[in-house]
């Protein structure tokens, strides 16, 4: 089971990478390059990935795997603060209706909340820090550190969806 999950894995960060190479250029550089390395270390080169349009990939067929991460990559490090807060705050509200819809609305609430304020305390955290290092160091040597936790925490998060 596990490796089966590494090998989708896997497959998916080929087409994220493919899929990567059609970002206009400004959006390419604020991918850091050590989550890029990442990308190319760990990507299924035997999988074959093809981009028809590659002015329109968005419309191509994709595993659900790879819309996640694409989706991930864009909120950390492409989308403005205000989009980021946007896209974390209805990622919340729809754990929230997950959470009721499953009917374990009573405990979960409270425990999701408490989730959601550490979650919002780690991120302001993170976020400091960044900024810290930005004005103490060169951008791409943060950005560098940023990514090696985000990608545990992409890793974390779809572990939590599957």
């Amino acid at each position: 089971m596990v490796q089966e999950r590494y090998e989708i894995y896997c497959k998916a960060l080929k087409e994220v990478s493919e899929i990567i190479k059609c970002f206009p250029e400004n959006e390419k550089i604020k991918i850091p390059k050590s989550f890029m390395d990442f990308v190319e270390k760990n990507k299924d080169n035997s999988h074959e990935y093809k981009i028809e349009n590659p002015d329109n990939f968005q419309n191509g067929e994709m595993m659900e795997e790879t819309k996640i991460m694409l989706s991930i990559i864009y909120r950390d490090f492409i989308a403005s603060n205000e989009e980021r807060e946007q896209m974390l705050k209805q990622n919340n509200k729809e754990v929230v209706k997950d959470v009721e819809k499953t009917g374990k609305e009573s405990n979960s609430n409270s425990v999701l909340k408490d989730e959601e304020i550490k979650i919002d305390e780690e991120e302001k955290e993170v976020e400091t820090k960044i900024e810290e290092k930005i004005e103490n160091t060169e951008t791409q040597i943060a950005m560098v550190e940023y990514k090696e936790s985000i990608f545990r925490r992409i890793i974390n998060w779809i572990r939590r969806i599957i």
